[in-house]
């Protein structure tokens, strides 16, 4: 899809989709990774209360999520010890400028 990246970046956080793979335009496709290629994702920064950790031996720990107002439990987020976290809720991950907050 030819166009504008954060044009389309933008619209693709709208719609909730987890991100877009983007590459340079007089670039091949070939299989393996490339610097010609970039994978851009979306995430929510979320405020929630942390109701415990999941981990298994081997594998990344998750934060197990309530929502604030409603006390329910709503979902786990993936904790990327490389990246610091100010509530250790919701994945890090490498996005575009202007990304938005969701309550």
């Amino acid at each position: 899809m030819p166009g504008d990246a954060k044009s389309i970046f933008h619209l693709i956080d709208e719609a909730d989709i987890e991100g877009m793979v983007s590459k340079r335009r007089d670039s091949k496709h070939r299989s393996g990774r490339s610097t010609n290629w970039l994978k851009i994702k979306t995430y929510a920064v979320e405020e929630c209360d942390l109701l415990g950790v999941e981990r298994e031996m081997g594998k990344h720990a998750f934060a197990l999520k309530a929502d604030r107002a409603m006390g329910k439990y709503v979902g786990s987020a993936f904790i990327n010890p490389a990246v610091p976290s100010a509530s250790g809720c919701g994945s890090a991950s490498r996005t575009l400028p202007g990304r938005r907050r969701r309550a």
